[in-house]
């Protein structure tokens, strides 16, 4: 059973429960001295009838004291976790003022990754520029043994540890660090456990990430997994985003942009006929790179179709976006399709550092620049801007619980959801 994570409830919970031990042991006492005083006061007058009627009273106070601390436990333990309060009445034992941090070996504090620019499992990195926009350096094979050793807990300049677990194929660290959370993944095959679910009403109703990821784990079992969700692609809507291009296709309305849909490896959409705007799609491959593809800006319908099937087989699912951030391990100088890239908003951001290594950026206060600059700092090799404003989300499931927390964002609802799973 998972553990109450609210103090404040955890406190007045564990003050109640007390009280109403000490209801469940005195209580009983008084009311049998009680009864024994005045059975000796009846023995002295049996016709007195108030005593009789006391001795009944008694009697019904000492069941009730005894029996209603046993039934509120029993009550609230078969509601288990499905409210905030039975979930901390159940788990709560003792409750203290003093914090709990997490021990990190000294000897283990080193950079995620020594030396950027000469990393890549151990060699020499390489650049892959090859056709449809590759933009992620070249791996070799992912089983590769050594990465499993990889350290992604580093915390040097990142902020403080609140979430942190690891499994044998994901092992995820979660930093507050001011208005925003960076979020460290070490993902064994990137290219199978990076997922996204769609709206199970795609083209005509929108959900809330969260409820969108619990979707997603009711469909695919993962109620025992531990996963990291976050808000992927921007979508269409009538008259409020995209109005353009949803009159000019109206079935654009509440779907993920681009011409282009891929989920899981499923071709959701490709309307290389209707295509309006210019997005940019990212997606894992085989080798589990990180790549990026730019929409073929071509007005003719059979470029498009071309470009589109360069993609489709390539990778298993689409997140489309306005900008790239970092392109071979520099900032790239695509700056007109980011909305506002020098304003400072609620922004989501997700980079590759090496094929097992990836990082989430969530949060307020970041703008094009700082965002690069957080990637950069921390050997981010690809790396792109995902929808913000009210659209952010960053979202934990423990493996050991089946509740899903909001670290941040979560406020609207969109027409799909990314997450990384074990």
């Amino acid at each position: 059973m998972s553990g109450c994570s609210d103090g404040s409830l955890s406190l007045i919970l564990n003050i109640v429960k007390n009280i109403l031990n000490i209801i469940q042991i005195l209580g009983p006492i008084l009311c049998i001295i009680s009864l024994v005083i005045t059975f000796i006061k009846l023995m002295s007058n049996p016709d007195d009838k108030k005593l009789v009627s006391k001795i009944k009273n008694s009697i019904i106070a000492l069941i009730l004291l005894f029996f209603i601390p046993l039934l509120v436990n029993v009550s609230v333990g078969l509601a288990g976790d499905s409210t905030d309060f039975s979930k901390c009445w159940n788990s709560n034992r003792s409750y203290s003022n003093t914090a709990n941090y997490v021990d990190i070996d000294g000897n283990k504090k080193s950079k995620l990754i020594s030396d950027p620019s000469d990393y890549q499992k151990g060699e020499k990195k390489t650049t892959n520029n090859s056709s449809g926009n590759n933009n992620s350096k070249s791996n070799s094979n992912n089983n590769n043994s050594n990465n499993e050793n990889s350290n992604s807990s580093d915390t040097s300049n990142t902020g403080s540890l609140i979430k942190k677990e690891e499994t044998n194929t994901l092992k995820v660290y979660i930093y507050k660090s001011g208005s925003y959370y960076i979020t460290k993944l070490w993902v064994k095959n990137p290219y199978s456990q990076l997922n996204k679910y769609d709206s199970p009403s795609y083209g005509s109703s929108l959900y809330r990430p969260s409820k969108l990821l619990e979707r997603a784990i009711s469909s695919n079992n993962l109620s025992n997994k531990l996963i990291v969700g976050f808000n992927a692609s921007g979508f269409y809507l009538k008259d409020v985003y995209d109005s353009a291009s949803v009159k000019s296709y109206p079935a654009y309305d509440k779907t993920s942009v681009g011409s282009l849909v891929i989920t899981n490896g499923k071709v959701v959409r490709n309307a290389y006929n209707h295509a309006v705007k210019t997005w940019y799609i990212a997606g894992v491959d085989k080798s589990n790179n990180l790549r990026i593809f730019e929409d073929s800006k071509s007005s003719d319908a059979n470029s498009k179709k071309q470009w589109a099937n360069s993609v489709i087989g390539t990778i298993r699912n689409t997140f489309t976006f306005a900008s790239p951030l970092v392109i071979n391990g520099k900032a790239s100088n695509i700056t007109t399709s980011m909305p506002s890239p020098s304003s400072s908003k609620n922004r989501q951001a997700i980079c590759q550092i090496d094929s097992n290594n990836f990082m989430l950026i969530t949060g307020a206060d970041l703008n094009r620049s700082k965002l690069i600059n957080i990637m950069l700092k921390e050997g981010c090799n690809t790396g792109t801007n995902f929808d913000g404003g009210g659209s952010i989300a960053l979202l934990f499931k423990s493996g050991s619980s089946n509740n899903i927390e909001t670290i941040t964002g979560n406020r609207r609802s969109l027409s799909e959801v990314g997450y990384f799973s074990e």
